[in-house]
């Protein structure tokens, strides 16, 4: 993927994780799938993601899951237009 797609790619999912609800919301689960689709840009290994799909599974740390997911969005961004 080129990285002027990347980055609209990016910048949409990451306006689709800042509109997440809350807790119960299945965007929430979607989001973090595809999130596992730019394992060559994120910080976090596959295992930190399937932390954050625990945390989004439950009410007491879903904003904990929510602030994460949007941190390694946001990372994999900056990564990219380092790249570019």
């Amino acid at each position: 993927m080129e990285s002027q797609d990347k980055l609209k790619t990016l910048d949409k999912f990451l306006f689709r994780v800042k509109q997440l609800r809350g807790y119960g919301d299945m965007n929430s689960f979607k989001l973090v799938n595809e999130l596992k689709e730019f394992h060559d840009v994120l910080p976090e290994s596959p295992e930190k993601i399937d932390n954050i799909i625990e945390d989004l599974a439950a009410p007491q740390t879903w904003i904990n899951g929510k602030k994460a997911l949007t941190e390694n969005v946001e990372h994999a961004i900056s990564v990219v237009h380092e790249n570019s």
